[in-house]
């Protein structure tokens, strides 16, 4: 997945987040956007995914040499971030069957893998997940976007309420568990996020 950003703004009202950003993402790298609380990053995420739409500027998409619409982005696409609930409703078996109706997994890996994968206690597995902590909350989140078999994965604060034990569980998860044309673009404040993110994007540079 290459994704080329032209000349890319936002604003909201008469408030412009960010202006005039040039900038592509490659397959098979991982990215880091990093800024300021109120700098753009979520909405940057959410522009590359299709979510929301440029206030000037266009974003062009090209998977296995083909141009994909933005309409269509979703498909190739999948995300963990802050501002995305689970169904509350669901226990942690029907979350992953849910999700198994919008995207495959990686390697037809099988539920009983993804449960072991998550490495949260049995006994969470039939709660509904109202009754998770959240940190348990961000592991199912994250082990559902990580390992589903997209070839974008957008990240934002990936581990924002994770203790340290699961903060090494993400890292071994995102390193041991990346399709290698994947393009994964991860926006945080926190430096320890950027996991092998060889090129970072500051959107201070395009106030």
């Amino acid at each position: 997945m290459n994704i080329n950003l032209e000349n890319i703004s936002k604003r909201y009202r008469h408030d412009w987040i960010f202006k005039s950003l040039n900038y592509s993402f490659k397959s098979g790298q991982n990215y880091g956007v990093l800024g300021q609380n109120g700098a753009g990053k979520s909405t940057l995420l959410q522009l590359v995914s299709g979510y929301l739409s440029a206030s000037a500027g266009e974003i062009s998409y090209e998977y296995q040499q083909n141009n994909i619409p933005r309409e269509e982005i979703f498909r190739y696409t999948t995300v963990a971030a802050p501002y995305l609930s689970l169904i509350e409703e669901f226990n942690l078996l029907e979350t992953i069957e849910f999700q198994s109706q919008f995207k495959t997994w990686q390697n037809s890996i099988s539920t009983k893998d993804i449960l072991e994968l998550i490495q949260l206690p049995k006994l969470a597995t039939r709660r509904p997940l109202r009754q998770f902590s959240s940190g348990m909350r961000q592991r199912v989140k994250l082990a559902l976007a990580i390992l589903s078999d997209a070839p974008l994965l957008l990240l934002d604060e990936p581990t924002i309420t994770l203790d340290t034990q699961a903060i090494d569980w993400f890292i071994n998860l995102l390193k041991n568990h990346r399709p290698a044309q994947r393009c994964v673009i991860i926006a945080s404040n926190v430096e320890n996020d950027f996991i092998d993110c060889g090129e970072r994007l500051d959107l201070r540079s395009f106030k």
